[in-house]
């Protein structure tokens, strides 16, 4: 989901109103809620939420500088009914706007890839259909699927494959 109003926060992620009201948008509150609510509406088995303000301008009022972004995090365990936060964290990026796009991204994806692997050991790992708990995680000529909970398997590609793609669609 790409949510840039609150209202649409709101109404796709579930984001309590009285947090947006309390936080504001840009806080680690509303990250925390806005990746629990990624995968509570949708079929997501792990999620990353950006929030921020990527360029020179922040929030003078509140005393939050251009470049400074909460990235949040979710997964759902295994017989696990609701997401689990995986972390929040505050990065103070580059003011200039294409510089923090870039970093925000790349923070993006090295949270997503420690959440792959921490989720590598909870639940089953299937391989090409077939369960193996000793496939190397690390093999770059597989495609893994990991299966969590009554969620379909997910398949994940190299996660270098996938920075590069992401990475292309910035150009």
């Amino acid at each position: 989901h790409i949510v840039y109003n609150n209202q649409a926060k709101i109404d796709m992620l579930g984001v309590d109103a009285k947090t947006l009201a309390e936080y504001e948008a840009v806080s680690a509150p509303v990250a925390e809620q806005m990746a629990v609510g990624a995968i509570a509406n949708s079929d997501a088995q792990i999620s990353v939420a950006v929030t921020g303000y990527a360029g020179e301008y922040g929030d003078e009022s509140r005393g939050i500088d251009g470049g400074t972004v909460f990235i949040g995090s979710a997964f759902l365990q295994e017989n696990q009914e609701a997401p689990a936060v995986y972390e929040v964290t505050e990065h103070h990026f580059n003011k200039d706007r294409t510089e923090c796009r870039r970093q925000v991204l790349e923070a993006a994806m090295d949270v997503l890839e420690r959440q792959i692997e921490s989720l590598v050991t909870r639940p089953k790992i299937y391989v090409n259909g077939q369960t193996d708990l000793a496939q190397s995680f690390a093999d770059d000529d597989i495609k893994y699927g990991i299966s969590v909970g009554r969620r379909q398997p997910i398949h994940v590609a190299h996660i270098d494959c996938i920075r590069e793609m992401v990475a292309e669609g910035l150009h």
